[in-house]
């Protein structure tokens, strides 16, 4: 795997210049602002703590998705540096369980 495609959400953005500056220094890496990633039901800025919720989709060269994202938050300042160091480093690690959301919003 060698990029990745990392969708930040606009509403509830917390670290928007770590996560920017690290996917500026990633070769293949695109950063993505939308709007809320969960729905207005679920949405991380509502029903849960504020932080950041980011979809990551790894890909190739060519942007094709590879595998399945991950959609992680809400992240707090500290997790937003644990997984913009997983992105620096390839993903080639695991995240720890707690930076996913919760299973009814993994992406398969």
């Amino acid at each position: 795997m060698s990029g990745f495609i990392a969708v930040s959400c606009e509403r509830c953005a917390l670290s928007l210049d770590k996560l920017r500056d690290t996917v500026r220094g990633c070769p293949h890496g695109v950063l993505v602002r939308a709007g809320c990633l969960l729905g207005r039901t679920y949405c991380g800025s509502a029903q849960r703590s504020d932080g950041e919720v980011v979809m990551v989709q790894p890909c190739g060269t060519d942007h094709r998705p590879h595998g399945s994202a991950a959609l992680l938050g809400p992240l707090e300042q500290d997790d937003v540096a644990v997984v913009c160091d997983w992105l620096r480093d390839g993903m080639s690690t695991g995240l720890p369980d707690r930076l996913f959301a919760s299973s009814r919003h993994r992406l398969n």
